[in-house]
């Protein structure tokens, strides 16, 4: 597919766009896939423009001042990384780290059309903004988390928010995946762990977790369930 026909899946109208941005998009939106692991931008790189995701996942994360790496949030499909849109609107490099967490297939907008597309089709300004706003809350809310939640409710929130496609409760992660996710250390999550475990909450294996109770695990996510 075209950069203009994965844009249409997400703004109908971008179809029907004028001749002369419809030349723009054509000649300067970029199809990209990357694999699993893959490096996006690291802190203090510059950004090029933006990526709106058609499939994947993208995980964005920051590294405390001890060096802990932990997630700030992940992307996915048809979602604004809100970190890229403030260093394409403040043409600032990038104070994060973004990675592939999921093979993902977008398209990249430079920096000038993503501005020219934004003044010109409101249904893309609204998806863009839109989708940052939802962002902003939940970077609120992960710093509310941090601050004032007990770390079995983080850690419980995080297992349920890792539960994706066929198998959805048997997870791939170490304990220091979900410790670098929670900017925590190993030992501490490990311990959380095997309390749920003795629950009957989760089985343990090496580097994978099995919910066998995700009720129970969305009641410890939020105490007041």
């Amino acid at each position: 597919m075209t950069a203009r026909e994965l844009l249409c899946h997400h703004v109908a109208t971008m179809a029907n766009i004028a001749e002369s941005l419809r030349d723009d998009l054509d000649a300067n939106a970029v199809v990209v896939a990357r694999p699993k692991g893959t490096v996006l931008f690291e802190e203090g790189t510059h950004c090029g423009g933006m990526v709106v995701l058609h499939e994947g996942v993208i995980r964005v994360s920051r590294q405390n001042r001890d060096g802990r790496e932990f997630t700030v949030y992940r992307v996915r499909p048809a979602e604004t990384c809100m970190i890229t849109l403030s260093c394409v609107l403040s043409h600032l490099d990038y104070p994060a780290r973004g990675v592939v967490e999921k093979d993902i297939l977008g398209v990249l907008i430079p920096v000038p059309l993503f501005e020219r597309l934004t003044n010109e089709v409101p249904e893309f300004r609204r998806l863009i903004f839109d989708s940052f706003a939802a962002r902003l809350i939940q970077v609120v809310d992960l710093a509310s988390s941090i601050t004032f939640e007990f770390l079995p409710s983080r850690l419980a929130a995080a297992l349920l928010g890792k539960r994706d496609g066929a198998a959805p409760d048997a997870l791939v992660a170490t304990h220091q995946d979900l410790a670098t996710e929670l900017g925590t250390v190993r030992e501490r999550v490990s311990r959380v762990l095997e309390s749920f475990e003795s629950q009957g909450v989760v089985s343990l294996a090496r580097g994978r977790i099995h919910i066998t109770d995700a009720h129970r695990l969305e009641e410890i996510a939020d105490p007041t369930y």
